[in-house]
C-alpha cells in the first residue's frame, strides 16, 4: 500500500505536474480574481524558468552528486557488485538489448561490468522488478542481464533480483542475498546517499560506486543560461531524490 502511495505522491507532485496544475489552478483564478491569478501565474512559470537553468539544476543536484566519489578499483576480497536498475523503454519493443535500457541504467549497468571486469570470480548482481507484482513483461533486472550478455558477461557469473520495485525493497532484499558481506553498489551520483542510507539501515554494507554523474563541468557558458529540457530534468531528479531521502526518514 504505501509504495502505490509513494507512486502516487510522486506523479502528483512531480514538477512538471505541479508547474501545470498550478498553471491551470492560475487561469481559473483569474477569472474572479485577477491580480492573485497573475501572481500565482508568473511565479509558477518563474519558478519554471530557474528550473530549466543549468546553474539552478547544479544547486539542486550538486550536494547529492558530491557525497561519494568515484569507484577506481574494487577492493581486495569483495566478490559481488550490486546494479541497481532504473527505467526501461518497452521490453517487448524490437530493439537490441542495451538500446532496451533507459540512458541512466545503461550508464549504471556499463559502469557494473567496468568494475566486475576488474575482479577475479565475483558475481555481478542486477536487481530491479516491475512495479506490478505478477506482470508478464521482462523486469528491468532481467532487461539488463540481457545488456550484460552482450557486453560479455558470463551468464554464471549473473545473479538477478526481479522482486525489488524500489530501493527499499531491495536494500531489504539484499540482506537476504548478501547479508553483511561487504559489496560494491551502483548507482546513480544522486541517488547514492538515498541509497547507502537505506542498504546501511537494513544491515547490509555497502561500498559506494557512483556513477552518471551530471553536474561534473569545470564551468558555464554562455548558452547556459537559456533554459533548457535536459535541464529541467535534473532539477526534476533533484526534487525526486530529496523527496525519496524524506520518504525515507519517516517510512523506513
Amino acid at each position: 500500500m504505501l509504495f502505490f502511495l509513494k507512486k502516487l505522491l510522486q506523479a502528483v507532485f512531480f514538477p512538471p505536474t505541479l508547474f501545470f496544475g498550478l498553471s491551470l489552478l492560475a487561469v481559473l483564478l483569474m477569472r474572479r480574481r485577477r491580480k492573485a491569478g497573475m501572481r500565482l501565474l508568473g511565479g509558477t512559470l518563474l519558478v519554471f524558468m530557474l528550473f530549466c537553468l543549468r546553474p539552478v539544476a547544479d544547486l539542486l543536484l550538486g550536494p547529492l552528486e558530491r557525497g561519494y566519489p568515484g569507484l577506481e578499483s574494487v577492493p581486495s576480497g569483495v566478490t559481488h557488485v550490486v546494479v541497481l536498475g532504473a527505467g526501461i523503454r518497452d521490453p517487448l519493443a524490437p530493439l537490441p538489448g542495451t538500446d532496451l535500457l533507459g540512458l541512466t541504467s545503461l550508464s549504471r549497468l556499463v559502469e557494473g561490468v567496468r568494475l566486475w571486469s576488474r575482479m577475479e570470480g565475483g558475481r555481478l548482481l542486477l536487481s530491479g522488478g516491475n512495479w506490478k507484482k505478477g506482470s508478464q513483461e521482462p523486469s528491468p533486472a532481467l532487461v539488463m542481464k540481457r545488456a550484460a550478455l552482450l557486453l560479455g558477461v558470463p551468464e554464471d557469473r549473473l545473479i538477478v533480483d526481479s522482486d525489488s520495485r524500489d530501493t527499499g525493497e531491495q536494500a531489504r532484499r539484499l540482506v537476504d542475498m548478501l547479508g553483511g558481506e561487504p559489496f560494491v553498489l551502483v548507482t546513480s551520483a544522486s541517488h547514492m546517499p538515498r541509497a547507502v542510507r537505506q542498504f546501511r539501515r537494513n544491515g547490509t554494507n555497502p561500498i559506494p560506486a557512483p556513477c552518471d554523474f551530471r553536474t561534473a563541468h569545470r564551468g558555464y557558458r554562455w548558452f547556459d543560461l537559456f533554459p533548457s529540457p535536459l535541464n529541467l530534468q535534473d532539477s526534476c531528479l533533484a526534487v525526486k531524490e530529496y523527496a525519496g531521502l524524506l520518504w525515507a526518514l519517516v517510512f523506513h
